[in-house]
């Protein structure tokens, strides 16, 4: 079978699948499906926990049945990487022809290569489609999770390497929750969830960011959650462009997320409570985190209410302070005032992790609200509906 496919498209197909298929024990893993269907290439991979199935449409013709080709992934990256304009593709069951270039098939991956298992739905009990986000939001939604949760190289606790997903049986809501065990982000889609008719399903962030990567700004991105056979929940991640369909297959973790809720404070219990600019507030920690300590990053917030500042006039200050053997910095910036705003004089300065707080800030252009306790209670900052970080303080007694 010969067909022409976008270079460009073939490309990001390549570079997408190599990024999830291969193992250290499995070789036959190291390879790349490549099969003709009708109107498009399907390019697969798996180290299965994640499958991948990369569609680049391109006229086959509607009666296709070709065998697949298994070529290794990483070649086959490599081949299609500096590919423009249309290119003439070739598929039999020995070999994959890309313009000039011919890959040679793997024949001992006929036999070995995994099958993938088949999942399904219940129909009567829920709906699977539970969340549709643009390119650009789903990015910028994982840039945000990244942000707090652990790499799986760096915790022996699996539950913190995962986003945990739950969604209303309905479809009609979802909330998606990272914490590295210091700090914790939750976001709300959709209906507000109830209790008694929700699932819950813990996913690896790795072939999430992945998928961030290969994702274009101007894709449409849906999460559907499946079942495994016995029941176990699975996240099939279905991303569409104008030129090609992306399918992603993400086993879940058979962990327990941590009880994040006990952690989230209310706002109504903060001492102070006030907005300020993200951008600006994250310049004048960055300028802190200069010489703060090396070892906890910590920079000192402190409120001072207008009756305390400038004889009773002007607005409310933020001061973010850092003192240590490389230097001390401090300045203040303003604040506006929110409903629950006291700012009462018991209100002790607070220290935080420099790096957690520009993260943080970075959530959102918009204002966004901090909400202070006790210095050794955790702030909660909302940067949007639905939309809560929370960070625990620095502990900076007896240094």
């Amino acid at each position: 079978m010969k067909t022409v496919a976008t270079g460009q498209v073939l490309g990001k197909a390549a570079r997408a699948v190599k990024a999830v298929t291969g193992s250290r024990y499995l070789p036959v893993l190291d390879n790349a499906r490549v099969i003709a269907l009708p109107g498009s290439i399907q390019i697969s991979g798996t180290d299965l926990e994640t499958w991948i199935h990369y569609s680049v449409d391109c006229d086959t013709g509607r009666d296709t049945n070709g065998a697949p080709v298994f070529v290794d992934a990483g070649r086959l990256s490599g081949a299609v990487k500096s590919l423009k304009g249309n290119t003439e593709v070739g598929i039999t069951a020995g070999a994959l022809s890309i313009g000039a270039l011919l890959l040679p098939g793997n024949p001992d991956a006929v036999e070995d290569y995994p099958v993938q298992a088949k999942y399904g739905i219940n129909p009567a009990i829920w709906t699977a489609r539970i969340l549709e986000l643009s390119g650009a939001e789903f990015k910028a939604m994982m840039k945000r999770n990244k942000a707090t949760s652990k790499k799986s190289g760096d915790t022996t606790r699996l539950s913190l390497t995962g986003i945990n997903i739950e969604y209303a049986l309905n479809g009609n809501g979802a909330r998606l929750t990272t914490t590295d065990g210091y700090s914790l982000n939750t976001e709300e889609y959709g209906a507000t969830l109830q209790k008694d008719a929700t699932r819950r399903a813990l996913v690896c962030m790795a072939p999430l960011l992945k998928a961030a990567a290969a994702a274009g700004a101007r894709d449409t991105v849906t999460f559907i959650m499946l079942e495994e056979e016995g029941g176990a929940p699975l996240l099939r991640l279905k991303i569409e462009s104008a030129a090609a369909t992306i399918d992603y297959y993400i086993r879940s973790i058979a962990e327990e997320f941590p009880d994040y809720s006990r952690v989230v404070p209310a706002a109504s219990n903060a001492l102070a409570s006030f907005t300020v600019d993200p951008a600006e507030f994250a310049r004048v920690v960055s300028a802190a985190r200069t010489v703060a300590p090396s070892d906890s990053e910590a920079v000192t917030v402190t409120v001072l209410p207008a009756e305390f500042t400038h004889n009773g006039a002007g607005p409310d200050l933020l001061k973010i302070s850092a003192d240590s053997a490389a230097g001390s910095f401090s300045e203040s910036i303003s604040i506006t005032r929110a409903g629950s705003f006291s700012a009462r004089g018991d209100l002790a300065p607070v220290s935080f992790n420099a790096d957690y707080l520009v993260k943080i800030s970075a959530f959102s252009d918009n204002p966004i609200t901090i909400h202070l306790a006790a210095p050794l209670q955790a702030a909660r900052i909302d940067y949007g509906a639905g939309r809560v970080a929370v960070l625990m303080p620095v502990n900076l007694k007896g240094r």
